[in-house]
């Protein structure tokens, strides 16, 4: 979603005014990046997480207000604090899956609507869990690395997730073909 150039002056001008202490700017602040947090929040995780990490993103936003630079552009400032928050549930999420603390298939945020559904994406992912374990560890990083974002810049990178990709299709087709 997309400020235009009205909403995005009367954001800066309520964040400006919420960082020297005006609470009543509070729900202008609100207003205007609500929509623009939950919509960036929705493109980059699956659909029980976004209200949280729109949520979150907003509650840190207002804890940090008073950091504002009314220098700086407030969209800008929100969007980098709202990344951070979605960074930080897509690897909590990324983490329980490494640590095996996910014991309980129903704890996946599937997207499944019926119990079969649900059974077979938990198979699914059992599936992947168990193929990924066969792996080198290299190999594993780098596949996570991309699924969360965090790419190398590089021919390096590149190269060595091309390899990492070809293995998991191997060693997939190897135990599930």
């Amino acid at each position: 979603m997309i400020l235009d150039p009205r909403a995005r002056a009367e954001l800066q001008r309520d964040l400006t005014r919420l960082a020297d202490g005006d609470r009543e700017a509070f729900e202008g602040v609100f207003t205007h990046l609500w929509p623009v947090v939950r919509s960036l929040a929705a493109r980059y995780l699956p659909p029980p997480d976004v209200d949280d990490a729109a949520q979150g993103a907003l509650l840190k936003l207002f804890e940090r207000a008073g950091e504002f630079d009314p220098a700086r552009d407030a969209v800008a400032w929100a969007i980098g604090l709202a990344m951070w928050e979605i960074r930080t549930v897509r690897r909590r999420w990324w983490r329980r899956r490494d640590t095996g603390t996910l014991d309980d298939a129903t704890e996946l945020p599937l997207h499944a609507a019926t119990p079969e559904e649900r059974a077979i994406a938990a198979d699914l992912a059992a599936a992947v869990d168990q193929t990924l374990a066969t792996l080198r560890p290299e190999d594993r990083d780098a596949l996570l690395r991309y699924a969360l974002d965090e790419r190398t810049i590089g021919a390096g990178f590149r190269k060595r997730l091309q390899r990492a990709r070809e293995r998991m299709r191997a060693a997939w087709r190897l135990n599930h073909e």
